[in-house]
């Protein structure tokens, strides 16, 4: 008979999960439930995940938690990095950073497992164990997720599976504690106060409450949606006098730093004139900062170097403390998947730094999709935790080079992509792209396929193609599919298509801030729009009640 010797939890993020390990017959077999981790010892190991790590006896001294094992951090709102080059070891999220050599007394390193004293782990970023002494488990809790309790109302068992059929783990007596960690059907998941784990009847529990998360996420006050526009400034700023009203705007994001080495160096195009004009429109400034986009070395190496991410935030510190941004926007693409933790834990020390700073945080990310460097590289559920505003560029549907034609964002790709975000990240941390330019798609036979056709296509502005329509006295079409315009024709032995972007268009995608409560909507970018489109905007998106 298959015979369960321990078991525990560890909560990941604010997502509550575990992992099962059970013996048999001396072989370990995991189930895995979701994302969380256990931890479980046996014969002088620490078992965790997969892995297993040694010398129980370094971690537990004296009958105490003195050390725990640096990757189970992962999942416990707090970001790591070690880098070997500089050999510093940082912690990070919102409320804290620390950078620690690796010669620091809180570090112990044996046999290349890296252990932190769990004292320094508990003051600075509040991390609490639970060790059942008796047999040997040990529970981190996660101080920003809550959990339901409740009391046991009778005899009854904790169960191996949803089936009282099946293996007992544990009998348990009324007025137990019973702590919930996942729900299925008619049965609770969860742990007793000796930190056993497993199934209960929903039936056999009562005075279910809520306990509060200890730490709360820390949310901007939101008073309005944003209504937001990017400003390209690629070599010199634009002449404020001939920007006209944008009626409902109140956030602009201008492009003005880029980095430009992989120590750090930062190059700036900010305008004092254009700062000035935007306080004057009582318009916010959220600065953009960008990473060379065509150089993906230069951004790893970068992404990979402590003291260099250390120079690049304090100069951006510099920059925004001496014009009084209130925002910035971080716009960094082209990025290698496996440096997708160190771009997390780049913006994981960017985030207390602004954080405590009062500077709001946003993050440009693409849609989820299977390019490994233009988007598996965002770690996008932990992003939503650390930033204020995760900004979906939801633009690019049919990109440039795209093999065949279609639109740059139709409706219903734009839905549900966001959609599919929203399952990770909270949606009033969500700000939807939209795309202020179409393209032209230019369609002619292959010379070198059989039955296929060679796809070209150019971008153009809102007023390009309305040009475009007065050249060729064409009726658009309506697609209800995309909620666009549609229009095709042959020209010098091609065919030439265009989804257009204008008002009707415009106006259906901005619906979707409200329909799926969105933080608000970002335009890319100003000067590619037609007059009327602001206050198309405006109408839909500020029409919402809080």
């Amino acid at each position: 008979m298959k015979k369960i010797l321990l078991i525990t939890f560890l909560i990941l993020g604010i997502i509550i999960g575990y992992y099962y390990i059970a013996y048999e017959d001396n072989t370990i077999k995991i189930t895995k439930y979701d994302e969380s981790r256990i931890i479980i010892q046996k014969n002088n190991q620490l078992i965790v995940k997969e892995k297993s790590i040694k010398y129980f006896n370094e971690i537990i001294i004296d009958e105490e938690i003195k050390y725990l094992p640096i990757e189970l951090l992962q999942g416990y709102n707090i970001d790591y990095d070690y880098d070997d080059k500089n050999e510093i070891i940082t912690l990070s999220n919102k409320e804290n950073l620390l950078r620690l050599d690796f010669n620091d007394d809180n570090i112990k390193t044996i046999d290349n497992e890296i252990f932190l004293k769990y004292e320094l782990l508990n003051n600075s970023f509040g991390i609490i164990c639970d060790y059942n002494k008796e047999d040997l488990v040990i529970l981190i809790k996660n101080n920003y997720a809550s959990l339901n309790q409740g009391k046991i109302n009778k005899e009854t068992f904790l169960y191996k599976y949803m089936d009282i059929e099946r293996d007992i783990v544990k009998e348990l007596i009324v007025d137990d504690e019973f702590t919930i960690s996942k729900i299925n059907d008619d049965w609770y998941y969860g742990y007793n106060e000796n930190l056993n784990g497993g199934y209960i009847k929903k039936s056999d529990l009562k005075d279910i409450v809520e306990i509060e998360a200890i730490n709360k996420e820390i949310n901007v006050k939101k008073t309005e949606k944003i209504i937001m526009t990017w400003e390209q400034v690629y070599s010199q700023n634009p002449d404020t006098k001939k920007i006209k009203s944008m009626e409902g705007l109140n956030v602009i994001s201008p492009t003005w730093y880029k980095l430009i080495s992989d120590s750090g160096e930062l190059k700036s195009l900010v305008s004092d004139n254009y700062i000035s004009w935007a306080k004057n429109n009582d318009y916010k400034l959220w600065a953009m900062v960008s990473n060379t986009f065509n150089d993906i070395e230069m951004t790893s190496r970068f992404l990979n170097d402590v003291k260099s991410r250390e120079v690049f935030i304090n100069n951006l510190i510099e920059e925004f403390e001496k014009y009084n941004f209130e925002g910035i926007n971080i716009d960094f693409e082209n990025i290698y998947m496996k440096d997708k933790n160190k771009f997390t834990q780049f913006i994981s020390e960017l985030s207390y730094e602004f954080n405590k700073r009062d500077i709001i945080l946003s993050v440009d990310v693409t849609v989820i999709g299977g390019s490994e460097n233009w988007s598996m590289c965002y770690d996008r559920l932990r992003l939503g935790q650390l930033v204020d505003y995760l900004v979906i560029m939801t633009y690019d549907e049919h990109w440039a080079s795209s093999p065949i034609s279609g639109s740059v964002a139709s409706y219903n790709w734009v839905e549900s992509s966001l959609k599919e975000i929203i399952k990770i990240v909270d949606s009033e941390k969500i700000i939807m792209g939209i795309p202020l330019y179409t393209r032209i798609w230019y369609e002619k036979p292959s010379k070198k396929i059989v039955n296929k056709m060679d796809v070209s296509s150019k971008s153009i502005t809102m007023h390009g193609q309305n040009n475009l329509l007065k050249e060729t006295g064409l009726t658009p079409l309506w697609d209800e599919e995309a909620k666009q315009f549609y229009i095709s024709y042959i020209k010098d032995l091609q065919v030439k298509k265009v989804w257009l972007e204008e008002e009707v268009s415009i106006k259906e995608k901005a619906k979707l801030v409200n329909k799926l409560n969105l933080a608000g909507v970002a335009m890319w970018s100003r000067g590619f729009e037609t007059e009327n489109i602001w206050k198309v905007i405006s109408d839909e998106v500020m029409n919402y009640e809080y």
